[in-house]
């Protein structure tokens, strides 16, 4: 699953600086967990774009959006 899959199954829209932050955590948990690079897919929301992007466990993602939203009111509470 990509982040903008889970973005969508969500229904809470990310802004794009968020939904990079969410991916580049999300890379890290990946690698250790499985200790290596997560795989490299075409997005599937623009499938003509030569771009790639990570493909993670949905229980990835949904700790990295955890951890960055739990930061997030964290900092907005102080």
């Amino acid at each position: 699953m990509t982040v903008g899959e889970f973005e969508r199954l969500g229904g809470d829209p990310l802004t794009q600086s968020f939904r990079i932050r969410v991916g580049l955590l999300a890379s890290k948990l990946y690698v250790e967990l499985y200790g290596k690079e997560p795989k490299k897919v075409c997005s599937s929301t623009k499938p003509a774009w030569r771009n790639t992007v990570g493909e993670y466990p949905y229980g990835i993602l949904e700790q990295a959006y955890r951890e960055l939203k739990g930061k997030a009111v964290e900092v907005a509470s102080q």
